[in-house]
């Protein structure tokens, strides 16, 4: 027997959703949309964070390549060879450093040089070195770099170079044959056809020194002969030019050297002299 059930005379007993108020509904509605995660949002700044995680990441390893240095140094007393990236060579006279980007260089084949250095350069992009006295900059060429003490020098053996003082006011274009130099503030500048004999005679194991203050002189053997020298100031005053054979011993430059000025040199320890007159 079914359950009795209440018969439905009039329309008005039914409560149907269509007729809850308009404000009844939206709240309604605001109340699941409120509910509802924002994934996508989540989702969006995720990506954001990686790119740029990556964008950081790929200019930390620009910068890594662009200044991560390789430097080269021949000590005192030795000479040595090093072969560049792009299979360029350089040759360092004795007390010399060379420094460069090795990662960065298909890009820029840029060096900083402090000291004396002869370079076979082999074709391809620009190829500068700097120096606190000048800059050189050449295409594909052999060239001697001389930079020290705020004297500059280059001297150009096979192709064409560009030399500018440190603050780029003179400019020279040099060939085979010819050298240029600038005084030690790098304000004047002297183009002049020399033989490569002055220049890189240190490469065949001779000394040149062409009116050179004695003093500096004097330095040079310090440099090749790994010494330390004491000489009067005065010194300075006077002129030395030769070209010889490297002796074998600093006391045998000493005694070609000294004998010149009429002066004598007193060796007070293996690697220290002091130089007087007679």
């Amino acid at each position: 027997m079914q359950p009795h059930r209440k018969p439905i005379d009039r329309f008005e007993d039914l409560e149907p959703d269509f007729q809850k108020s308009d404000a009844a509904l939206w709240a309604s509605i605001s109340d699941k949309m409120e509910q509802r995660p924002p994934a996508k949002t989540i989702r969006m700044n995720r990506v954001w964070y990686a790119v740029a995680a990556g964008f950081l990441l790929l200019i930390g390893l620009a910068g890594f390549l662009r200044f991560y240095p390789h430097t080269v140094t021949a000590p005192l007393g030795a000479q040595l060879t090093h072969e560049l990236p792009d299979g360029s060579s350089v040759e360092l006279n004795a007390g010399t450093e060379l420094s460069y980007h090795p990662l960065w260089w298909s890009i820029s084949r840029e060096l900083n040089l402090t000291g004396e250095a002869f370079f076979e350069v082999e074709s391809g992009n620009s190829f500068t070195v700097h120096s606190p006295e000048g800059q050189t900059s050449v295409l594909g060429t052999s060239f001697n770099i001389f930079a020290r003490d705020g004297a500059y020098r280059v001297f150009c053996q096979t192709g064409k170079v560009r030399v500018a003082d440190p603050a780029g006011n003179e400019t020279f274009i040099i060939t085979a044959g010819e050298s240029v130099s600038f005084d030690r503030k790098g304000q004047s500048g002297n183009k002049r056809t020399d033989t490569g004999e002055v220049h890189t005679a240190w490469r065949t194991g001779k000394l040149s020194f062409k009116e050179m203050p004695l003093d500096k002189v004097f330095e040079e053997i310090e440099r090749q002969y790994k010494v330390q020298i004491q000489a009067p100031e005065s010194v300075g005053n006077l002129r030395f030019g030769a070209y010889f054979q490297k002796p074998e011993t600093p006391q045998e430059a000493l005694d070609l050297i000294c004998g010149q000025f009429g002066l004598a040199y007193r060796q007070d320890q293996p690697d220290s002299f002091t130089i007087s007159p007679k």
